[in-house]
């Protein structure tokens, strides 16, 4: 490509290197927050599936509330403010 459409492609490659690492800073705080995902039990997906399942939705619920209230660092890195609980909360 030209050298135009490699500084574009690099230019992409940051931001989204930037949106990967703010996934896995949720998904760290996940862990952090809900120890009990760190068994091997709970991740039996194909036995007992739903489980496992509803689990995750529930902590994902959790971190979110948990986030209205004190914020992650996705909210410094995309320079925002979580929602109210109220707001987050139907």
């Amino acid at each position: 490509g030209t050298d135009e459409e490699i500084e574009l492609y690099r230019k992409l490659n940051y931001r989204m290197s930037g949106v990967r690492q703010s996934i896995e800073h949720m998904y760290g705080q996940l862990f952090n927050l809900f120890r009990l995902l760190k068994t091997p039990r709970q991740h039996q997906i194909f036995r007992g599936g739903d489980s496992a399942y509803r689990l995750g939705i529930v902590c994902f619920f959790i971190v979110n509330c948990y986030t209205c209230f004190n914020g992650s660092p996705c909210n410094s890195m995309f320079d925002s403010t979580p929602p109210t609980i109220e707001s987050y909360l139907p």
